[in-house]
């Protein structure tokens, strides 16, 4: 696939009348109902609507960025471009071996992603005739294949059929590249280490640092308190969150932003015109 079906610069895809401001946010500070970037410049609000995502904590997997940075070594991760394109490569060329497929402590953007992957990698195996000289390694860090149950007790069975090796409760914590070796422990501490021959790697993700450092932040995992039905900030009124950075217990994918969005929307409109909403999510 050719990266203008998938990568675009933001600025073609945004409204004329939006004034986009291309920098980082530094702090954040609803008292005063300011924020300011990377640069220096201060911004003032009425309104504040935080949909920052997550960042992707790649350092929180020792030997990770130098594994996936390595044109030599198997290891690739969907989550950003290049090692897409590079993790595609992997998976069109293997040629059997043990492949091991992660999944990171929850939440994550798009929970059944890493899933996906490793169907499309299996079914690739099979078509490429490698399939019977490939093990297929699942690790999960839950201690099922899937948080909502009706889902995963039908994955579970599609990863039985396929003859894939489950492993519950297994947390990538270590990759050896040059040993291509990678090292899971479980909640209470046992590690066990395993040979691969193709490795996907699902970083950790958290919202980013300057969220996590500031008044709207939950102090405890570090996303936005919000009310449930409204995504508003139960201290700061004129606060809203939207998708992966909300607390809301709600999927981490586009398609809660595009069901949120206009709940929000319409309580800042509502409230800007002296009126209550009643819209919920």
């Amino acid at each position: 696939m050719k990266k203008k079906f998938t990568h675009r610069k933001i600025d073609t895809i945004l409204h004329k009348d939006l004034n986009f401001v291309n920098e980082a946010i530094e702090t954040i500070d609803p008292e005063n109902n300011t924020l300011v970037t990377n640069t220096g410049e201060e911004f003032t609000y009425d309104y504040l609507v935080v949909s920052s995502g997550l960042q992707l904590r790649w350092e929180m997997i020792e030997g990770a960025k130098e594994a996936l940075w390595d044109p030599e070594c198997p290891a690739g991760s969907m989550y950003i471009l290049p090692l897409a394109e590079k993790m595609s490569r992997l998976r069109e060329n293997f040629r059997g071996g043990k492949a091991h497929f992660t999944v990171s402590k929850l939440p994550i953007k798009c929970g059944g992603a890493p899933q996906k992957l490793m169907y499309l990698s299996e079914e690739t195996f099979r078509r490429n005739g490698v399939r019977g000289k490939s093990e297929i390694h699942f690790h999960s860090s839950i201690p099922k294949m899937f948080p909502v149950p009706l889902y995963s007790d039908a994955l579970d069975e599609i990863a039985t059929r396929k003859g894939i090796h489950k492993h519950f409760s297994s947390i990538l914590s270590k990759v050896d590249k040059d040993n291509r070796t990678a090292t899971f422990v479980s909640p209470d501490g046992e590690e066990s280490t395993h040979d691969f021959d193709l490795l996907h790697i699902v970083p950790p993700q958290t919202p980013h640092k300057y969220f996590r450092d500031s008044p709207l932040a939950n102090p405890r995992h570090g996303f936005m308190d919000c009310d449930n039905h409204t995504l508003q900030h139960p201290v700061y009124k004129n606060c809203y969150s939207l998708g992966d950075v909300s607390a809301c217990p709600a999927s981490k994918t586009a398609a809660a932003v595009f069901e949120q969005s206009p709940i929000v929307q319409d309580h800042i409109w509502q409230d800007m015109n002296g009126k209550k909403s009643s819209a919920q999510y």
